[in-house]
């Protein structure tokens, strides 16, 4: 029979297996100094004689892990290891931050944010969700943020986020009022549509979001960037705003430069490296720098 990549990685390499018994004796053991784990890819953990079940299930039970992220665990994993692997997680009380790198999800596959509707439901410690690269987790991400609100920081970097999809994620959004950090960068997909479902959560008078990233998302369309400016006008609370770079209008940068120039603006960096700004977005812009920005 034909081995797959992880038995062969542990034919070659038996000191890189001694190194897995250890790692998963320091989860089952719940080493207090062992508080982040790094699973999925080559260079990351992967468990001993590919008991993922095994792995989540200590997972589960570990009270002292805070960081878990996941790179292309999908590569050699059936359905049913991934669904034995994150019922497990889905039992943790302890992690304050989870990413998921995964460009090969595939849908037909388990529904990773189902299974752990019930760690989002019950761990109060947890703060953060990053996923990268994983377009077909938007549906089920929106409908377990609406299960719970928690969370303090999303990032869904390079997700391919489609207007559609934006709307969805931002209204399930709005009941997240500790939310700070909201990083939606390389989405090139998002248009007009998508910058106005991000106005409701920018006006939404209970906002607490003081960091907003949509770096690389080239936003051409001057209706879309004149739909974000109108957002920008009506928020109170952001400090941070990542612009950098976009393909955006001059007449893009006057609507958003004249935003800041709203009393109730707090902003206080702003990044649009490298950007190409004329001379009239500029003079908008010296404007906004007068008022304090």
């Amino acid at each position: 029979a034909k081995m797959d990549d992880n038995q062969m990685e542990n034919m070659l390499n038996p000191i890189r297996d001694q190194a897995r018994d250890a790692t998963m004796n320091k989860i089952a053991s719940d080493d207090p100094a062992f508080v982040e784990l790094e699973v999925g890819s080559r260079r990351r953990y992967s468990p001993p004689d590919g008991n993922w079940g095994g792995l989540g299930e200590a997972i589960g039970k570990n009270t002292c892990l805070e960081k878990l992220s996941l790179a292309s665990y999908r590569r050699n994993l059936s359905t049913d290891h991934i669904q034995a692997f994150f019922r497990g997680v889905a039992q943790n009380r302890s992690l304050k931050v989870l990413h998921i790198e995964d460009k090969l999800y595939n849908p037909d596959d388990a529904d990773v944010f189902a299974i752990l509707i019930t760690f989002f439901q019950n761990n109060k410690n947890f703060e953060r969700l990053k996923i990268i690269g994983s377009p077909g987790y938007l549906h089920s991400l929106a409908a377990t943020l609406g299960k719970f609100d928690s969370l303090q920081e999303l990032s869904l970097f390079g997700c391919k986020i489609s207007d559609e999809a934006l709307i969805e994620v931002t209204q399930k959004l709005l009941k997240h009022s500790n939310l700070r950090k909201l990083d939606l960068s390389h989405n090139r997909k998002i248009g007009r549509l998508g910058y106005d479902g991000l106005i409701r959560l920018l006006q939404n008078p209970e906002s607490r979001l003081t960091a907003l990233s949509l770096r690389g998302n080239c936003i051409r369309d001057e209706v879309a960037a004149a739909t974000l400016a109108r957002g920008l006008a009506g928020n109170s609370s952001l400090e941070e705003l990542n612009l950098s770079p976009n393909d955006i209008t001059g007449r893009g940068w006057e609507a958003i430069f004249m935003a800041f120039q709203n009393p109730n603006c707090k902003l206080e960096s702003l990044d649009i490296h490298p950007s190409r700004i004329d001379d009239a977005a500029a003079r908008f812009l010296s404007n906004a720098l007068t008022n304090g920005i």
